[in-house]
């Protein structure tokens, strides 16, 4: 510290943040100095929770002489601004680094120093006290015997385990449990306290503690149709004595069914399936099954109804048709299955599976379907190319098959076959190193493809052309790397192209670098992520391809607004950028969409061979400029395209 100058120490103990505390700290100078010394007033609010440093002199603080530390910690904020007399400058505590209880603020401006101490308390506990409930747990006899804790009533915190052992009096025998109210044949028992529980303990003399138990079912009736299954539930209960193994028998006094049980033995209290299942020649009518349970002495015995009534199955109609003939490369499905069993068949459960193209990957929305008889429900599948790359042209054709689970006997299958052109458009997301790509931008490119497809259909004859699915590639690179690649002036579009390109090529997309070698049956598709306000585009000799558009108007159509387009020179002496172009061309001329999803369209139209109307003898301005996209693609989707442009894609090999 500068000497002459005097520090102030003041030690401020925080007890309560609903007091706000206000702390002002004057230096003084050495008498002789004549100068009038720059005052700084140096606040603490504890309920704002910021430091100010308020100038009160007549000079103004400038930039990079007011320094503040916190600890031993040069704040770096404090050099960033004048501070003008009269004036404040405000730090947060949130702004501050890390400190704990207790900390020094210290003030340096040429030779004014200060120094502030805060103690700050540290803040209650927050933790919720825990308590634990307390449950009672009522504990009676019938009969006579004794207990473990005893008759009475005890408390449990919530949690406890409690352990009760029943001991039976002479000519006596333990019975069993009524744990609040439901019987319980185990001893000793382990009651959980997760609530007031009440335990009766039942002793029974010897001469009538005689093993007998009772058998019942879950309904008194079912109804099924020939060739149909249906299952009800057996319980068997302990009413008495100890336990001892019971056998279940059923008998049917009809034709034609069969009955099974998913357990025909067991020690009561047990629950046993009992299925039945009628053959197509079965009984027609109401007849009644009898349920039989056994231990060699004792039988008892509980009736079902059964009602068969007649069901005629026929195999299922299966239907396949594309279901938008736009979506991608047309591999979007729709399967319409019929159910054609007669009507009192019911409903019926439909197993669906696929038998798809080595080279395809082939996905059924729904492998189970339930179809009432004589309805029909729609589902979809989806049909792929394993490598896009590698996808030759020809046909595929796929099965669909579909199996009437009650009776696998009636089943069907239909099939479908998908030709694939030998030429096809290529899309692709390229995104540089430094730029993300989410669901969101993916889905929105997949969205504008068939979109655009739909667009030349529309005005092309119901003609457009066949893309395959969309690519999203990362670059390996940086976006300035593609601009610049080393160059002094690193704007020059040609070399942006140029370098993904290579990359693609590199990679083992179909493009190349020579445009003689380019390949002949692609038109590579580009939005590039990184690529600013690129936009280009070229067929090549080969008869391929190349259209690429790059962010900013993409941007700017997702966001409507500018936020997110880039600044990018197309050469580093021709404004307006990319950005500027965006706010004063694009967001107030309210065509925005047509600016960025237009020129998508309007690229890939140069790759298919579609010159400026200009090329037709139309100047810009002119009517007929206005009516196509590669003309005013600002107006896309309300443009269209000239007789000039269909004469030229009815000759494209790109177009069916």
């Amino acid at each position: 510290m500068v000497s002459g100058t005097a520090i102030i120490v003041v030690a401020l103990i925080l007890v309560s943040v609903s007091v706000s505390y206000v702390i002002l700290l004057l230096t003084t100078h050495e008498s002789g100095i004549k100068e009038k010394p720059t005052f700084i007033d140096f606040y603490l609010k504890q309920e704002g929770s910021n430091i100010l440093v308020q100038n009160i002199g007549t000079k103004i603080i400038p930039e990079g002489s007011l320094k503040i530390y916190f600890g031993n910690t040069l704040l770096q904020i404090t050099n960033k601004n004048e501070i003008p007399p009269n004036s404040t400058y405000i730090i947060k505590l949130s702004e501050l680094p890390s400190f704990e209880e207790r900390i020094n603020i210290a003030v340096e401006l040429g030779n004014i120093n200060k120094s502030l101490e805060l103690v700050f308390p540290k803040p209650p506990s927050t933790e919720p006290e825990l308590s634990l409930k307390i449950y009672k747990l009522s504990i009676g006899i019938v009969g006579r015997g004794n207990t473990t804790p005893g008759i009475g009533v005890y408390e449990y915190q919530e949690g406890s385990e409690v352990k009760v052992d029943a001991t039976p009096d002479r000519n006596y025998t333990f019975s069993h449990y009524l744990l609040d109210g439901v019987k319980v044949f185990s001893n000793p028992i382990i009651i959980k306290m997760d609530k007031n529980h009440s335990l009766e303990v039942v002793f029974l003399r010897s001469d009538i503690s005689q093993f007998n138990f009772d058998v019942a079912l879950n309904t008194s009736s079912v109804s099924i149709y020939r060739g149909d299954k249906v299952s009800v539930l057996v319980f068997i209960n302990l009413t008495n004595g100890t336990t001892q193994t019971v056998t279940l028998l059923a008998t049917d006094n009809s034709t034609g069914t069969n009955l099974l049980f998913t357990s025909q033995n067991g020690t009561p209290p047990f629950t046993s399936l009992l299925t039945i299942l009628t053959e197509a020649n079965a009984q027609l009518g109401t007849h009644k099954i009898t349920v039989l349970a056994t231990n060699g002495t004792i039988t008892k015995s509980a009736e079902l109804l059964v009602s068969i009534e007649p069901c005629i199955r026929r195999n299922p109609t299966v239907l396949i048709s594309l279901s938008n003939p736009f979506e991608y490369m047309g591999m979007n499905y729709s399967i319409a299955i019929k159910n054609n069993d007669d009507y009192n068949c019911g409903a019926e459960l439909f197993s669906l599976s696929v038998s798809c193209p080595s080279v395809f990957s082939c996905s059924l929305k729904d492998s189970m379907l339930t179809i009432n008889s004589g309805n029909t429900i729609n589902t979809s599948m989806i049909l792929n190319p394993v490598d896009s790359n590698s996808v030759t042209a020809g046909d595929y054709t796929f099965f669909v098959n579909v199996t009437n689970n009650a009776n696998n006997n009636y089943k069907s299958y239909n099939s479908s076959t998908y030709k694939i052109l030998d030429n096809l458009v290529y899309p692709i997301i390229f995104f540089t190193k430094n730029y993300t790509v989410d669901n969101t931008l993916v889905g929105f490119f997949r969205e504008k493809i068939f979109e655009i497809r739909k667009f030349y259909f529309n005005n092309n004859n119901n003609k457009t052309f066949q893309a395959l699915p969309l690519s999203v590639v990362a670059g390996n690179e940086f976006n300035e790397f593609y601009w610049c690649n080393g160059a002094t002036n690193c704007a020059v579009a040609n070399q942006f192209e140029a370098n993904i390109i290579t990359e693609l090529r590199n990679k083992g997309y179909p493009v190349h670098q020579d445009w003689n070698q380019f390949p002949s049956n692609r038109i590579v598709w580009v939005l590039a992520i990184g690529g600013g306000g690129y936009a280009g585009a070229r067929q090549y000799p080969t008869g391929g391809g190349f259209a690429m558009v790059g962010d900013a108007a993409i941007y700017a159509t997702l966001d409507n607004d500018c936020a997110r387009v880039k600044d990018r020179y197309f050469t580093v002496d021709n404004p307006p950028n990319a950005k500027d172009s965006c706010m004063n061309t694009w967001l107030p001329s309210g065509k925005i969409y047509g600016f960025g999803v237009g020129a998508l369209a309007h690229e890939l139209g140069h790759a298919f061979g579609l010159p400026h109307p200009d090329s037709y003898g139309y100047s810009s301005g002119s009517i007929q400029w206005a009516q196509t996209l590669l003309g005013e693609h600002w107006n896309y989707p309300n443009t269209g395209l000239l007789d000039e442009d269909r004469n030229i894609l009815a000759t494209s090999k790109f177009f069916t």
